[in-house]
C-alpha cells in the first residue's frame, strides 16, 4: 500500500508484477484478522479478479480509498469484494460505477520508473527530491449495493476536522507485502518476487507528530501539511498491496486515514520497515466525502444528465439545479423528486412575480396531466395557461 517510487521500480521489473508498475502493492509486522473483525474494510480487483488496493465501504455503494490507486493505465480496478478476509474465496462482488479522485489530488514525482529506462537511471530517478502525494483520496461509486450483513459493515467516520492524537494507537489493515521490501535493483538485475497476503492482516500503529514524517523525508516536501497522519515504522508498517486500506480508531473504530505512501529507510535501504507510512487524513476532507455518500452523490449525477439533455436550456437548468439543491429539496430525497423540481423551476424562471404561482400551477399540472419528467413544453404550456 505504500506508494513509493522505489517500490513501483521494483515491481518494473516483475513480469508478474508488470502491469502493476504505477500501484503499490500484507502488513509487515502484523496478524492474521478473524472472519468478521474489520467488516467495513474491501478488497479492490483487476479484471482478472486479483487484488490491487485496500477500500473502506462508507454506505452500500460509496467506497473510499487512496487515489493513486485509481491513476494506472496498465490496471484497471473494475469491482470491489466485501465480506471476506481472504482474496481468493467468498464475499460479496460489485463492479464500479464510477470513481471520484479528489479534485486537488496531485500525483507523486519524480516519474514513476517505466519498464523500458535502464537501471542505472530508475536508480537516479528513486533518488531525486520532489514532492508526494497530496490529497490522495477517492471515492469508488458501486453499480450495485453491498448491504450490512454479519461480516460487512460500513465505516465509521469523524467529525470535519477529526484527527490522530500523537503518542496513541491505530489499526491498519490489508492485504499487502508480508516483509520489508529491497529498494534497490541488485546487481544481477534478478529481484525477489513481492508476495501478497491471501489473508487480511492487521497491524498497531503508534502515531507520530507530522513533524517526524518532514524530517524523515525532506526530499519529499511533505512540509507542514496538516492532511496528512504519520503512523508506524520500526519493523510495523503497511506494504505493497495495502494502499487505499483504513487506518481507524481501535475503541472508536472510526476511519482516521487512508494507507498513501513511503519511501525506503535510508540506512538500511528497504521499504515498509523502519520509516514511518504517511496516510492521508480523513478528517480533512469529511465536506468532500459527505458531498459523495449515497443518495446525495446519485441525485447530483442524474441532474447533470437531465440538463445536459439536447433539448434543455444548459443555464437556466443549472440554476434550477441549484435553487433545488439549496431550498427545495433535501440531500437524501429521491433522485424524481429533485428532477421534478428542476422541471418546474426552470419553467417559471422567466415569471418574475407570479412565479411561486407558477410552480404551485406545475405541481398541479404534474398531477392531472401525468407528465413524464423532462417534458417542459407541456409542463410550461399548462403552469402558465392562466398567469
Amino acid at each position: 500500500m505504500v506508494r513509493s517510487t522505489a517500490i513501483t521500480l521494483a515491481a518494473t521489473f516483475f513480469a508478474t508484477l508488470a502491469a502493476a508498475a504505477t500501484i503499490d502493492k500484507r502488513i509487515v509486522g502484523g496478524e492474521d484478522v478473524p472472519d468478521g473483525e474489520i467488516k467495513f474494510i474491501v478488497s479492490l480487483r483487476d479484471e482478472n479478479g486479483t487484488h490491487v488496493c485496500g477500500g473502506s465501504l462508507l454506505d452500500s455503494t460509496t467506497v473510499l480509498t487512496a487515489a493513486h490507486c485509481l491513476i494506472s493505465d496498465e490496471i484497471q480496478v473494475v469491482s470491489v469484494t466485501a465480506g471476506t478476509v481472504s482474496t481468493k474465496t467468498g464475499g460479496v462482488n460489485a463492479t464500479v460505477a464510477s470513481v471520484e479522485k479528489h479534485p486537488n489530488y496531485t500525483p507523486g514525482a519524480p516519474s514513476d520508473c517505466t519498464a523500458d529506462l535502464p537501471l542505472d537511471e530508475c536508480g537516479r530517478r528513486a533518488n531525486l527530491p520532489g514532492g508526494r502525494e497530496e490529497n490522495d483520496i477517492a471515492i469508488i461509486k458501486l453499480s450495485t449495493p453491498i448491504e450490512k450483513s454479519d461480516t460487512i459493515d460500513y465505516a465509521g467516520l469523524p467529525p470535519a476536522g477529526g484527527d490522530a492524537v500523537v503518542n496513541s494507537t491505530a489499526i491498519a489493515a490489508g492485504w499487502g507485502a508480508q516483509t520489508p521490501l529491497e529498494s534497490t535493483v541488485p546487481k544481477d538485475g534478478e529481484m525477489k518476487p513481492i508476495i501478497l497476503a491471501e489473508k487480511l492482516s492487521k497491524i498497531v500503529l503508534d502515531i507520530h507528530a507530522r513533524e517526524d514524517c518532514a524530517a524523515k523525508y525532506k526530499n519529499q516536501q511533505v512540509g507542514d501539511r496538516d492532511t496528512i497522519i504519520c503512523a508506524g515504522g520500526q519493523g510495523k508498517n503497511p506494504c505493497k498491496g495495502d494502499s487505499g486500506g483504513p487506518l481507524f480508531h481501535p475503541e472508536t473504530r472510526e476511519l482516521l486515514g487512508v494507507v498513501s505512501w513511503s519511501i525506503r529507510d535510508r540506512y538500511d535501504d528497504d521499504l515498509c520497515n523502519k520509516t514511518p507510512t504517511v496516510f492521508t487524513r480523513v478528517g480533512s476532507y469529511i465536506n468532500w466525502i459527505n458531498d459523495n455518500l449515497g443518495s446525495r452523490a446519485s441525485s447530483r449525477l442524474a441532474a447533470v444528465r437531465h440538463c445536459t439533455r439536447p433539448e434543455n436550456d444548459l443555464i437556466p437548468c443549472f440554476n434550477a439545479l441549484l435553487f433545488c439543491h439549496e431550498r427545495e429539496v433535501s440531500p437524501d430525497a429521491p433522485v424524481l423528486e429533485l428532477l421534478e423540481c428542476i422541471d418546474r423551476i426552470q419553467i417559471c424562471a422567466d415569471q418574475n412575480t407570479r412565479a411561486d404561482q407558477c410552480v404551485a400551477n406545475a405541481k398541479v399540472c404534474k398531477e392531472q396531466e401525468k407528465l413524464p419528467v423532462g417534458d417542459l413544453v407541456n409542463l410550461a404550456r399548462c403552469a402558465k395557461k392562466d398567469l
